[in-house]
């Protein structure tokens, strides 16, 4: 537990599993260079953490990273070589408006973003068309991001409850492709 820390930059090879968790004053997270896999429950328990950037060789954000971390607001993974988020990565990070999902992502596992209340838009595939054959499970619970499944729309391989008790969630949209559901 750390209670005065407000930022990281980390461009390491290897982060130790639940390294910053509980860090209560942590605002910022920037993570890339040479990380390629964000441990689980890393930063779990951030209360104040508003923003994270990951970019680089971070290709897996594993299991209760972002667990809990109510006041995150802005997540920008554009400039990851993320392929893989792993069970309630960001989970009940209830101040999530947006997320964008890159083109490279193949896996998203349960629960990885519920409990997201806020969460109003989701942006697949990092706005590229997806795969017309995908057959992926995902909860009845979110009938938006359901109906995206049922028309084929999503390349990825996401997990049931994957958006669960993600009530807002009003928009999944495929920027660069004539796919766009409202709800």
């Amino acid at each position: 537990r750390c209670f005065r820390l407000q930022g990281v930059v980390c461009h390491a090879q290897v982060l130790e599993r639940e390294c910053f968790k509980c860090c209560y004053a942590l605002e910022t997270v920037v993570l890339g260079g040479q990380l390629q896999v964000v441990p689980a429950s890393a930063f779990r328990f951030c209360d104040a953490l508003q923003s994270v950037t990951i970019s680089g060789n971070v290709h897996n954000i594993g299991p209760n990273v972002f667990e809990n971390c109510v006041r995150l607001s802005h997540v920008d993974l554009s400039g990851s070589s993320l392929t893989a988020i792993k069970e309630v990565a960001f989970c009940n990070c209830e101040s999530l408006k947006k997320i964008v999902i890159p083109k490279q992502v193949a896996e998203i596992n349960a629960r990885a973003f519920q409990g997201c209340t806020s969460l109003e838009t989701l942006i697949l595939n990092g706005g590229h068309p997806a795969h017309p054959h995908s057959q992926l499970p995902l909860s009845h619970r979110n009938e938006l991001v359901y109906l995206a499944l049922l028309q084929g729309f999503l390349h990825p391989d996401i997990e049931e409850r994957a958006f669960q008790e993600c009530g807002r969630l009003a928009e999944v949209g495929f920027p660069g492709s004539s796919h766009s559901i409202e709800y």
